[in-house]
């Protein structure tokens, strides 16, 4: 199944579930099928550098675009040769930047290893979750031989353990992993452990591996389950983010800090 299948089935995938945190009236307005599915140029870039690093084959038959500015004749013309929107295609800068992260992961000790192993990239999975909702999962790299961990690749500004771990916890990695973990056993391939391959997009385009713990998975299965009864209790009904009663405001403890808040107006203190 290709990446643009994948998106217009309608079983729920984990990204879109996310935004149940959010609320349903969020979720709700994703959920498009009749649509043309939503594409930027972060996340076609972001599908290149995956097939740079996963499938190297898809990626350098990828057509490449090298004319400047994406407008006029010759990007009409381009466009309509390759069947753009619709398919891939990256610059001639990216084809150099996303060439580099692949030697940067395949060259990693660690990464290169769980990447040598045979196995399947880009493996999507239609799934039934034991609620009995449909789901999907798109798995960046699971290996064949029993055991191996599931390798999911993020490209990261910031790849060092405090960096990627405050991108885990604002974008729910432990929530996706949970989903992917269920997906891939019930695919049959066993309960695997889960890892986090993070490269930098930028040079020295350094690589960091990370497993998920026990306990991150554990709260994260607890959430996704949550958030799927929630979508289950939703029915026709769609809420707001706090339709039924107003909330007490919730801010961070460093606003409450007197020795570090001043606020001044004009130059002059309010403190």
């Amino acid at each position: 199944m290709n990446w643009r299948a994948y998106l217009e089935h309608p079983a729920i995938n984990i990204s879109s579930l996310v935004l149940m945190l959010k609320s349903p009236q969020h979720y709700h307005q994703n959920q498009q099928y009749g649509e043309p599915p939503k594409d930027t140029d972060p996340m076609r870039f972001g599908r290149a550098i995956h097939k740079a690093v996963l499938e190297p084959d898809k990626f350098e038959a990828l057509p490449i675009w090298r004319g400047g500015r994406r407008a006029g004749h010759a990007w009409s013309d381009f466009c309509t040769e390759h069947g753009i929107p619709g398919a891939d295609y990256v610059t001639g800068d990216e084809v150099a930047k996303c060439l580099q992260m692949q030697i940067a992961v395949r060259s990693h000790p660690i990464a290169g290893a769980y990447l040598d192993m045979p196995g399947d990239a880009e493996k999507s999975v239609l799934w039934t979750h034991r609620s009995g909702v449909e789901c999907k999962s798109r798995i960046d790299w699971i290996a064949h031989p029993e055991g191996a961990p599931i390798v999911d690749l993020k490209s990261a500004r910031d790849a060092t353990l405090r960096g990627f771990g405050r991108s885990a916890a604002n974008m729910h990695y432990h929530v996706k992993a949970a989903f992917y973990r269920d997906a891939v056993e019930a695919a049959g391939f066993g309960r695997r452990p889960f890892v986090w391959v993070a490269v930098e997009k930028e040079p020295p385009y350094a690589v960091a591996c990370y497993r998920a713990t026990d306990e991150q998975l554990s709260v994260g299965q607890r959430d996704y389950e949550w958030l799927l009864e929630r979508l289950l209790n939703c029915g026709d009904t769609w809420p707001g983010i706090n339709d039924d009663a107003e909330a007490d405001l919730w801010m961070p403890n460093y606003a409450y800090d007197d020795d570090t808040l001043e606020l001044t107006l004009d130059g002059v203190s309010l403190a």
